[in-house]
């Protein structure tokens, strides 16, 4: 694990891009800037590709919710869709991936049905 110390160029860097952020989430041990203009970026160890730099991921415009957790982000579209990317091992993400070392960068999206 890296720390996010007062002196961690780590830090700074990310400070400053999240100046404009809509979220900043913490995915294990990656932190996730989602900008204004639906870019996600992220840094760290749990979502490739690992960097001590924010990395362009992937473009989420149509999403206005998101979570971090261990692994997996989660998603809430704007139309109600349920969204969800990174690690997919055992086929967490619903998207009948393989098993095995896969994680996933773009959102699979599942309809979420209601009464």
């Amino acid at each position: 694990p890296h720390s996010c110390g007062k002196n961690d160029a780590w830090t700074d860097e990310f400070v400053e891009v999240a100046t404009g952020a809509a979220r900043a989430v913490g995915v294990g041990e990656s932190m996730c800037v989602w900008s204004l203009d639906g870019a996600l970026r992220c840094f760290g160890h749990t979502l490739p590709p690992t960097s001590k730099s924010l990395v362009d991921i992937v473009q989420l415009p149509g999403a206005h919710s998101l979570a971090g957790g261990a692994s997996h982000l989660v998603l809430v579209g704007d139309d109600g869709r349920v969204g969800a990317l990174g690690g997919n091992w055992y086929g967490q993400l619903g998207d009948g991936g393989a098993y095995g070392n896969e994680v996933v960068m773009t959102p699979v999206w599942t309809e979420v049905g209601g009464p």
